[in-house]
């Protein structure tokens, strides 16, 4: 990667489903900044500057890039949605502990796990971003565990662990740690 294109380490990163561009997040002087840019790092733009220091990238329409912070059972989950367009950013009441999420190839739903305040993991569910019905599934795994069966499809096929994992193990953490 020329280091002109990326002056600093890219702490996330993530590509659009639509178009050849690039979303990524860096560290300058104690502020985190999100540009989008050809693969290559040319043509960006700053589309967000934050303080929050440990956000994930998710592009998940073809002008919107998602923020959410790293997933931990000791923590609250902040999610903010932010236009490559115009470049505002919607904060999300999303402030479960231990949220995790798998957005769907249109950007209209996203699977979520969450760890409950007993420290249990809780089942797999899928939320539409309008606000429409919510899906509970009677499993419990990592949405990065599953994947949606097309891009308009309310289809999601998924891997479940051994529940003995989930019994013996706060999540999501265990899993970050490699102890499952």
């Amino acid at each position: 990667i020329d280091s002109d294109l990326f002056p600093t380490p890219i702490m996330s990163a993530d590509f659009s489903p639509i178009e050849e561009r690039l979303a990524t997040l860096t560290e300058q002087n104690g502020s985190y900044t999100v540009r989008v840019s050809d693969p290559n790092g040319s043509k960006a733009s700053q589309i967000f500057t934050t303080s929050v220091p440990d956000y994930e990238l998710d592009w998940i329409t073809k002008d919107e890039v998602a923020l959410k912070t790293k997933t931990s059972a000791f923590a609250p989950t902040a999610l903010e949605i932010v236009s490559t367009k115009n470049r505002t950013a919607s904060p999300r009441p999303f402030n479960n502990y231990g949220a995790d999420l798998l957005w769907s190839p249109d950007g209209s739903m996203y699977l979520a796990s969450e760890t409950l305040s007993d420290g249990r993991f809780s089942n797999i569910a899928l939320y539409r971003r309008d606000g429409g019905d919510t899906k509970i599934f009677a499993i419990r795994t990592l949405p990065e565990k599953c994947t949606f069966g097309s891009e308009t499809s309310t289809i999601v096929y998924c891997a479940i662990p051994n529940p003995v994992s989930f019994d013996q193990n706060v999540l999501p953490d265990a899993w970050w740690q490699g102890k499952m």
